[in-house]
């Protein structure tokens, strides 16, 4: 009985450590001088340590994924296979729990579709993007995530309206987590989207 006590608190401190370096990762990026590419390796590196270290947990892949993506999107054209990566911790985490954090996976999975370059580069795909978001919007209509992405989806395809909509949901909208930077953040990045619009 006390090594299944003991396990289970593992996993929560997993599980609390990989969440606590998602919201850390999105302080950074509200500090711009903090958000450079060392810091996002070192995050990176200590993600990577939560998942080898034994948690296979959908926040400890999601929180690989997006650090990932953060990472790769520093080296440029180099870090496309570092891309393919996040798109497969992802996935993991969608596998795991695409509930979690409402959908947040599957919506940071889809603005990655629609974003990188498509084949034969790397594995962009707007129609994918768009149909992702959609279901992570029917199944979590106030997902900050989806919410955010989508509407800077749709602000990109020219459909002005919409996205308002979508990124005006985002101003009250918050992650069901103790992570005050991270839903600060992504309310930041629509905020700056809305500012566009005016």
């Amino acid at each position: 009985m006390k090594l299944v006590a003991f396990f289970l608190l593992m996993l929560s401190c997993f599980s609390a450590n990989a969440e606590h370096l998602l919201n850390e990762f999105y302080k950074q990026q509200l500090d711009a001088d903090a958000a450079n590419k060392q810091a996002i390796a070192d995050l990176l590196k200590r993600a990577d340590q939560v998942v080898t270290g034994g948690s296979n947990s959908a926040d400890a892949w999601l929180v690989v994924g997006v650090i990932r993506a953060a990472y790769a999107k520093q080296l440029g054209v180099s870090g496309l296979s570092e891309l393919k990566q996040a798109r497969d911790a992802l996935n993991k985490s969608i596998s795991i729990d695409p509930s979690w954090q409402d959908g947040y996976a599957k919506a940071f999975l889809a603005r990655l579709y629609a974003t990188v370059p498509g084949w034969p580069i790397s594995f962009g795909n707007k129609k994918r993007a768009s149909g992702m978001m959609k279901e992570v919007l029917s199944a979590n209509p106030t997902s900050l995530a989806a919410n955010l992405y989508e509407g800077q989806r749709l602000l990109e395809a020219g459909e002005i309206e919409m996205a308002r909509k979508r990124l005006s949901v985002v101003a009250d909208a918050t992650l069901p987590c103790d992570c005050a930077a991270w839903s600060d953040a992504l309310r930041e990045q629509a905020r700056r989207a809305l500012v566009t619009l005016d």
